[in-house]
């Protein structure tokens, strides 16, 4: 029989640890600017994809064992779905909308949690890993420095999460998330959203017979 490995656990555990330096590091010294934040967040958003893309893989291997296990047609239509999303390249976004609708009848709220915040993660990952120029300089005298950063920044910002310089201060984009705040959340984000999907998966009392087992127990008590 065919075993596969999952690595979305270690990966969303690897950024939990990341986080946690972060916090470290701005309850030692206030005006830190922790780098693991970044790492925080690139990480959460790739646990993401690694945990819809081995579910897939879980439920299509529950599928083809032969020993009796019969799936729901929600979890046959998840995975169907999810396989032709990913052989067309779709977004993670979409395998996220895709997955609520098939197993639970109704797409995620793009406008509502936990979608909003996946969303913002999956922007932020993609940003951060294909650097270029965000910032709009609006005005560069001692009086006035300014950059204009990108919305979803300021959103952050508005929120207590990014970073908001001082009248005068120029800081870009990219270091406005080096906080711990943002390492927080980031964690945070990721498991909510993975957990969204696992509420639509009802447990089963043999563990054997549920493909999601294995992720349930882990981001359902995550040991960080």
């Amino acid at each position: 029989m065919p075993v596969l490995y999952a690595h979305s656990g270690h990966l969303y555990l690897t950024a939990c640890e990341a986080r946690d330096r972060a916090v470290a590091s701005a309850q030692k010294d206030a005006n830190a600017w922790p780098s693991d934040a970044i790492v925080a967040i690139i990480l959460s958003a790739t646990s993401t994809e690694a945990f819809i893309n081995e579910l897939v893989e879980f439920v299509v291997l529950s599928k083809s064992k032969g020993d009796g296990v019969s799936l729901s047609r929600e979890l046959l239509a998840f995975a169907g779905v999810l396989e032709e999303i990913e052989d067309a390249r779709g977004s993670l976004a979409l395998k996220y909308l895709m997955a609520s609708q098939t197993l639970g009848g109704t797409p995620f709220d793009k406008g509502a949690n936990p979608f909003q915040d996946f969303s913002t993660l999956i922007t932020l990952r993609n940003d951060i890993m294909h650097l270029k120029p965000r910032d709009i300089l609006v005005s560069l005298t001692p009086e006035a420095a300014a950059l204009d950063v990108p919305k979803y920044v300021v959103a952050l910002q508005q929120r207590g999460l990014a970073r908001t310089p001082s009248p005068g201060v120029m800081i870009s984009w990219f270091n406005r998330l080096q906080t711990s705040e943002m390492a927080v959340w980031a964690t945070q984000t990721a498991r909510a959203i993975i957990l969204a999907v696992l509420a639509l998966i009802p447990d089963d009392p043999v563990p054997t017979r549920d493909p999601a087992w294995m992720f349930k127990t882990l981001f359902r008590n995550p040991p960080l």
